[in-house]
């Protein structure tokens, strides 16, 4: 097998194809053939979400679009590698939910963040830990009393409700 190991290349991994020692693209690897394009175009689009927030939050943030467009800029040169889309997703669009709550603290704001929590702890366990734990003290934060309380135990019961079919799973 000529592929570089160097490379860490494993067949039909999203975002990768495959090199020889010579940088001649293998054969087996091309992204049309193992059908690794749908991934890649699926990554980039939630990268392009993710540069969309980012100029939206900071626009909202400080009024001045110029600040709003190196900010986007940011996110795009520096934009991780596409397998790792979803660890710059989750927590822009929690702190987009979040951001709305704040301004507006509603129980359906409040569902919708558990919703994300949920859908969040799908992708990695470990995104669950971080927006829900980040969520709760929000809501408790923003709505002190019964009212918190409320919107942080529906938020919960959201969250639990998502992940419902991954427990029944594992």
């Amino acid at each position: 097998d000529k592929l570089n190991a160097r490379a860490g290349i494993v067949p039909n991994s999203p975002g990768t194809f495959g090199f020889d020692d010579e940088g001649t693209p293998q054969r087996d690897y091309y992204l049309i053939k193992n059908g690794i394009l749908v991934n890649v175009l699926f990554a980039v689009t939630l990268l392009a979400i993710t540069a969309a927030l980012t100029y939206r939050l900071a626009l909202r943030a400080c009024g001045q679009t110029w600040v709003a467009l190196v900010a986007t800029a940011v996110t795009v040169v520096f934009a991780p590698r596409l397998y790792n889309a979803t660890k710059v997703l989750m927590p822009i669009v929690a702190t987009w939910l979040a951001w709305t709550y704040a301004e507006r603290p509603t129980t359906r704001h409040a569902l919708l963040m558990g919703a994300w929590a949920g859908v969040a702890g799908l992708v990695r366990y470990d995104y669950l830990v971080y927006i829900l734990t980040t969520t709760v003290a929000l809501l408790l934060a923003r709505r002190p009393g019964r009212d918190g309380l409320r919107h942080a135990s529906l938020c919960v019961a959201v969250a639990l409700a998502c992940l419902l079919p991954w427990l029944v799973f594992v």
